[in-house]
């Protein structure tokens, strides 16, 4: 699934397609949110293939709508940043 255009992204979007179409996503979450790095752990790397942001959202317990736009902020930085480059 593409994610070209952010704006499709929500809550049911798989962290494992955002994460293979844009490489970067990852560590930069990790780098604003501390707490993701749970991301990096071998249960994240089970749960990956079906976990949705809306599953993050709740095992972080942080606001689902905050994470989407960070999400969708580092999108459109990391994009620009690479366009321009």
């Amino acid at each position: 699934k593409s994610f070209d255009d952010v704006s499709l992204i929500n809550d049911e979007t798989k962290l494992k397609d955002l994460f293979n179409q844009y490489p970067f996503l990852k560590e930069e979450l990790i780098k604003i949110n501390p707490e993701m790095k749970i991301l990096n752990t071998p249960l994240a790397r089970v749960m990956l293939p079906k976990a949705t942001i809306k599953i993050m959202s709740e095992r972080l317990n942080k606001p689902l709508d905050t994470i989407i736009n960070e999400i969708k902020e580092i999108i459109n930085t990391e994009t620009k940043k690479l366009k321009s480059s």
